[in-house]
């Protein structure tokens, strides 16, 4: 897979990746493993899945790009 990130958002990661001695692509992974919890989470908790993909996750604007 790949994936363009806005350049604050790999400033950010490499620097998290240097503090915490972890590689980038190991915390992309986490993010994203947490990320996708969350959001299926908040599609159980709202109803069918049609409502779901229509409902924004945690008050967003559908179509909002999470910077990722």
């Amino acid at each position: 897979m790949a994936m363009q990130l806005s350049a604050e958002i790999e400033q950010r990661l490499e620097a998290l990746a240097r503090e915490t001695g972890r590689s980038v692509a190991a915390l992309t992974r986490e993010v994203l493993f947490q990320r996708i919890e969350a959001i299926e989470d908040f599609y159980r908790n709202n109803g069918s899945a049609l409502h779901a993909r229509h409902a924004a996750p945690y008050g967003a604007e559908p179509g909002v790009d999470f910077g990722l």
